[in-house]
């Protein structure tokens, strides 16, 4: 079949919507054929190295202008000509878009235009607190605003009621989306990972003792703060075990500021970027102790799903869609509770048999997110959906 991808979000902004679309593009298209309509980077350097597409993946890039609120985004020109034209030329038998911005209308509109079924993700809450404070709006006191947020859940929902169908990463996601007015079916796939193997082929340097792992975003609705401060109760116990941060991202020097004035310049390691790939195949999972977030934002958290790939124990909140991943894995704190995290870091390093335990158990629970089951399982719902359209168009 042939699959158009619309999404607001991709390369060279790194986040878990461009990590998603490029490993489910790249595995679809050992099968059929895909087109990824994105918006254009400032640099054309900065497009994606074509090394990283399988042979029947194609992007098609939309003029843009910078999007300042999110680093590295870019919002396309609602240019719906352009786009006609490509689609056409492409033909696709269903269209998915991932974002309900710019491109994604353009998606939504195309396929409405040219009667081809529509399928939408949703990856993320950009209406709540937690993603509101990246653009500023805690300063003016607008981020808890009851009436905004209604407002910017009726935006998404006029998008996404577009659809014929919804997907959602998780259970508790699906369930926020009907609580907030969402019409149309939702099904549950989740993003899935990759359970190929993890083979070292290159190494970091690290800390000599096992420690705690965060990679990901670096941005405020990632609430590491809350888990830098977690850490420092941690330490102040005069324990060993440091706290590698990996990734980047607009909130990384006030963490930086904040490791300092908490005395942890030395147990606070803030590596940066890391290609995807090399993290795979690096000792950085390999030698960490649990993996940790506060966030409170998460659809589902493919760095969470890569670290139980790697048979790691989970340290996260009681927030949207993280306790489904965290049964008997870990240990789940309630959010924004500084002590009880800190507590959670104290149990996983004195306790070695439950620490295993729950690394047992990562490995046991990540089988169920195999990213071949879920791409299996998008491909059949893909067919449900051009089999449905094709019945309609047939019968009148």
């Amino acid at each position: 079949m042939k699959i158009a991808f619309f999404s607001d979000l991709f390369f060279p902004s790194i986040n878990g919507i461009s990590t998603y679309l490029l490993d489910t593009a790249n595995l679809l298209a050992k099968k059929h054929q895909v087109i990824i309509f994105a918006p254009k980077p400032q640099d054309d350097q900065e497009m994606i190295d074509k090394h990283l597409l399988s042979e029947n993946v194609t992007i098609e890039y939309l003029n843009s202008v910078p999007f300042a609120v999110y680093e590295k985004a870019r919002m396309a020109l609602p240019f719906l000509p352009l786009t006609l034209t490509k689609i056409y030329q492409f033909n696709p038998d269903i269209i998915h878009f991932h974002s309900p911005f710019t491109v994604g209308l353009n998606g939504i509109m195309t396929s409405r235009i040219l009667k081809i079924p529509l399928i939408g993700t949703f990856h993320g809450y950009f209406m709540e607190p937690e993603y509101l404070r990246i653009i500023g709006l805690d300063k003016i006191k607008l981020d808890n605003s009851k009436i905004l947020n209604s407002l910017l859940w009726k935006y998404s929902n006029f998008h996404y009621n577009q659809a014929d169908l919804i997907i959602s990463p998780s259970n508790a996601t699906k369930n926020d989306l009907i609580k907030h007015g969402l019409k149309k079916p939702i099904k549950v796939i989740s993003n899935g990972i990759d359970m190929k193997n993890h083979q070292l082929t290159c190494k970091f340097d690290l800390p000599k003792n096992k420690y705690f792992l965060y990679v990901g975003r670096v941005s405020v609705e990632k609430s590491l703060d809350i888990l830098i401060k977690a850490f420092a109760g941690f330490v102040q116990k005069n324990l060993e075990n440091d706290l590698v941060i990996v990734g980047d991202g607009p909130a990384r020097k006030d963490l930086e500021d904040l490791v300092d004035n908490l005395g942890l310049k030395t147990r606070v390691h803030f590596l940066g970027m890391i290609e995807r790939n090399k993290i795979f195949h690096s000792n950085i999972y390999d030698q960490a102790l649990a993996f940790a977030t506060a966030s409170t934002s998460e659809t589902q958290c493919i760095s969470v799903l890569e670290a139980m790939s790697f048979g790691l124990p989970i340290i996260g909140v009681k927030s949207r869609a993280l306790p489904e991943l965290i049964k008997n894995n870990g240990i789940v704190c309630r959010p924004d509770n500084i002590q009880e995290i800190t507590q959670a870091l104290l149990k996983i390093k004195k306790d070695e048999k439950k620490r295993q335990q729950f690394a047992h158990n990562s490995l046991r629970l990540i089988k169920h997110h195999d990213i071949n089951t879920t791409i299996a399982e998008l491909e059949k719902t893909y067919q449900k959906l051009i089999n449905a359209s094709s019945a309609k168009k047939t019968f009148f």
